[in-house]
């Protein structure tokens, strides 16, 4: 993760170079696996913001939650619920303490079901690059074509440059995009319970977007 966060440091920095601090404007914007690493650099400017050396102003997430909130909801129930008290209520009231316990951890088995696709990269790149090309590369396809605009011929592309690899570099590129995500973890570098990692004192707008047309605003300060 700090060798994503140094690259978008360069980068404004590169653009922001012949302009003066108090100039400085920049709001970062980023989307799934991208607005992962745009919480770690917005929490990391913020970091640098007491001693002037900040360098983003806001952000706009789309479709991703802080890594930091996000992994305490999904602890929550388990600290609420493996307890001594609940396992004599499973012993001695089975019926109902199920469902309780059911309503509890429904929306934590939830998410990650939908967040499958970042947990599977955390696997070895054998397993990952095995789980992507099963059945010619099935898995792969699917997602290309469950984009409205997508042909069977971008299906085929994407396939193709996943798989490239070119004579001085043996390894497919799949490789190099499945050590992307690996060593992008959600929350690599922070500490659970600390409250000042991930600290963001910047304004950012997280947009939850349900389809092209339409989207839920929540303002986070």
């Amino acid at each position: 993760m700090k060798n994503f966060i140094s690259d978008v440091k360069g980068v404004v920095q590169a653009l922001q170079k012949d302009k003066p601090e108090q100039s400085r404007r920049v709001t970062l914007v980023a989307h799934d696996w991208g607005a992962v690493v745009a919480w770690h650099v917005l929490a990391d400017s913020w970091k640098l913001e007491e001693s002037n050396q900040g360098y983003v102003n806001q952000g706009i997430i789309i479709n991703i939650g802080h890594p930091a909130v996000a992994a305490a909801n999904v602890a929550q129930p388990f600290k609420d619920y493996f307890t001594a008290h609940w396992l004599l209520q499973l012993v001695t009231k089975p019926k109902s303490t199920i469902e309780t316990l059911r309503t509890a951890f429904e929306p934590v088995f939830s998410q990650l079901l939908k967040s499958y696709y970042i947990y599977i990269f955390q696997l070895p790149t054998p397993f990952g690059r095995s789980f992507i090309g099963i059945r010619d590369w099935f898995f792969q396809s699917l997602i290309i074509k469950g984009i409205k605009t997508a042909t069977d011929e971008d299906a085929e592309i994407y396939k193709a440059a996943a798989a490239y690899a070119p004579a001085d570099d043996p390894t497919p590129a799949i490789d190099h995009a499945i050590e992307y995500y690996r060593h992008g973890a959600a929350h690599e570098g922070w500490r659970f319970g600390n409250s000042e990692d991930g600290m963001i004192g910047y304004p950012v707008k997280v947009l939850w977007v349900s389809s092209i047309e339409s989207c839920y605003i929540h303002s986070v300060l």
